[in-house]
């Protein structure tokens, strides 16, 4: 390749690939401890993650870069992503579990948006190769029930469960009851 590929992109996407990888653990540590109705959907979530950080890992070595070399961003950000999910699972399990997952959630959406914002400002060969690693994750395969993304889609089934390990532990009417559908719907 002739293009050069910027340090902040190395960054973005070790950053990416760190917070993939992390999440593929944290989904299948949660359905270890989760509801047995649970466990499916959170296997299922560690699985789209482990295979989001193939993608990624398939476009950093398109790029040139050394998938196995974290950058320092991406460390800082795995230190803050294991030091809060220990303590996740560390305090009231698995509701924190999932708390910190629905954090995790958001901190995946806003990465991959900084990928897509990087690809458009490097264009070139760069840029195509940054489009087509965000297009292998958010590809129509990737979409999920009534058209919306992975990504939205868990943070909603997270709420969702939330509500019911919740609803539970303070022993109110299930949510999808319908004595408990008020819980959670403002």
């Amino acid at each position: 390749m002739e293009q050069s590929v910027p340090q902040d992109v190395v960054e973005a996407l070790g950053e990416v690939l760190t917070i993939k990888r992390e999440g593929a653990v944290r989904y299948a540590e949660a359905a270890g401890d989760a509801p047995d109705e649970m466990k499916t959907k959170l296997a299922e979530y560690a699985e789209q993650a482990r295979r989001g950080a193939l993608a990624v890992e398939t476009g950093m070595g398109e790029l040139g870069v050394d998938a196995t070399a974290v950058p320092a961003a991406a460390a800082e950000t795995l230190r803050l992503l294991e030091e809060t999910a220990a303590l996740a699972a560390a305090t009231r399990p698995p509701v924190n579990r999932l708390f910190h997952l629905l954090s995790h959630e958001e901190r995946d959406l806003l990465a991959w948006e900084v990928l897509d914002a990087l690809a458009a400002r490097e264009g070139g060969e760069v840029g195509d190769i940054l489009r087509t690693t965000v297009g292998a994750v958010a590809s129509e395969a990737a979409w999920g029930a009534h058209g919306s993304d992975r990504n939205s889609e868990r943070q909603e089934w997270l709420r969702d469960a939330i509500r019911h390990v919740l609803a539970a532990e303070y022993h109110l009417a299930d949510p999808d009851s319908r004595k408990g559908r008020s819980f959670g719907r403002r």
